[in-house]
């Protein structure tokens, strides 16, 4: 899941490049409740890009 990672980019981002695109408002919600934003925004993505495609597994279940 590449999710939490890019969420760590934005954060830091927004903290150390002036010429960021971050938002002011994005550090708020992703520091003081992280799961829920990352829940949010993949819900979101799924929604808007796979609409007609089946809910991937989930990382936690091993194919054999």
């Amino acid at each position: 899941a590449l999710l939490p990672m890019m969420v760590e980019m934005i954060l830091w981002s927004a903290e150390q490049d002036p010429e960021t695109q971050a938002t002011d408002e994005f550090p708020v919600p992703a520091r003081s409740d992280r799961a829920t934003l990352i829940a949010s925004l993949e819900q979101q993505l799924r929604s808007e890009h796979l609409l007609d495609q089946p809910t991937p597994v989930s990382d936690s279940v091993m194919l054999s």
